[in-house]
Order: C-alpha cells, then sequence, then structure tokens
C-alpha cells in the first residue's frame, strides 16, 4: 500500500515540475541579467584611484583666504575628542572646541606619494575615512570667528595642525597655533594668552 500511494503521489508532481523549474529558470536569467548590468554600470570607467584618500580640492596659492564671521564664535581644534569636551567648559559660549581625531592628510598608497621633477615635494590627500570629520571641521570654521589649533606640543601634533591649516585655508603663518601641556583652565589660559605660528622645524 505505502508503495502505490508513493508513486501516485509522485507521478502528478513530477509532472507539475517539469513547467515550474523552466519558470524559475526564466525569472533566474532575467534577474541575473539585470544584475549584471546594473554591476557593470556601477565599475568606474579609466584610472580607479586610491580609495584611501581624496583627491585635494584647490592649492593653497589659489585660494582666496579664509574670511572669518566676526558674530561667530573662536573654533579651538583639538585632538581628542575627550579633551574637547574638557577644555570646552573651560573656554565657555564664545567658544567651541572640536576634535580631529588624528591625521586627517596622508601620503597615497596607490602612487608615488612624492613629486620628484619638483623638488620632491610630497601629495598629501584628504583621507576618505575622514571626510565627516572634515566637513564638520570645514563647516564650523565657515561660522568661527578664529580659527585656534590646539593639538598636542609635539611634533606630529605640529604636522596635524599644519594640516589643519591646509584643509581650513588658514595661514600657517597668522598667530593660529596655541599649546599647553596640561588640561588645566589656568594652562588653556595662558595658551590662548600667548598664541603663535606653526612651528615648521
Amino acid at each position: 500500500m505505502s508503495i502505490k500511494r508513493s508513486i501516485v503521489i509522485g507521478e502528478p508532481k513530477a509532472a507539475s515540475t517539469s513547467k515550474d523549474t523552466e519558470k524559475k529558470n526564466t525569472k533566474k536569467e532575467s534577474t541575473t541579467i539585470k544584475r549584471k548590468v546594473t554591476k557593470e554600470a556601477l565599475t568606474p570607467m579609466g584610472i580607479v584611484r586610491d580609495k584611501s584618500v581624496l583627491q585635494t580640492s584647490v592649492p593653497p596659492e589659489q585660494r582666496e583666504p579664509r574670511v572669518y564671521n566676526p558674530d561667530g564664535k573662536v573654533l579651538v581644534i583639538v585632538e581628542s575628542p575627550a579633551k574637547s569636551k574638557t577644555i570646552e567648559k573651560f573656554l565657555g559660549p564664545n567658544y567651541v572646541v572640536k576634535a580631529s581625531m588624528g591625521h586627517l592628510r596622508d601620503l597615497p598608497k596607490s602612487q608615488m606619494g612624492i613629486d620628484i621633477e619638483h623638488g620632491f615635494t610630497p601629495r598629501y590627500s584628504n583621507l576618505v575615512t575622514r571626510k565627516k570629520v572634515i566637513d564638520e571641521l570645514v563647516s564650523y570654521a565657515d561660522e568661527s570667528s578664529a580659527v585656534l589649533l590646539a593639538t598636542d606640543p609635539d611634533r606630529e601634533g605640529e604636522a596635524i595642525s599644519w594640516h589643519l591649516a591646509y584643509i581650513l585655508n588658514v595661514d600657517p603663518t597668522s598667530t593660529c597655533r596655541i599649546t599647553f601641556n596640561e588640561i588645566t583652565k589656568n594652562a588653556v589660559a595662558e595658551a590662548l594668552g600667548s598664541p603663535r605660528t606653526i612651528d615648521m622645524n
């Protein structure tokens, strides 16, 4: 009895599955064709650039000098977000303190990082992973009455300040750099009272 039942039940299924499989196959083919077309449309044409860096916009010599908003707040940029919150409490409502989260530019990995024909000039570019931070800092700088670069008082901090000056179109020869060795109200106040230029050495 069980064998007959299996044969009777199995026959109509086999007949219907042949039509169903044909329909499924045609659907699969159409979807795969669509997927292939969309993938091909999204692939970039020509030279594929380094995905880790963004191409730098306009060189500083071709830029117009930054115009500050006299009614805006003073933008102070540090490296660490933990420091930014503490320092903002010290400075009060006329200041806004933001963090760069470390380096914002680097040499490209997929091509030569220096220009050999022009005095070994480094070719720095903005990091893709820091795009959100860069956009935020630029928007705050556009609304600020001044920009003070308060990165760490070491060689790396000086380099980050130099890169920030480039990104934000701040004159590196202006007194835009402040440093402090401790996060206290007195140390921050002293730093604000004695700004200096970026130390290129």
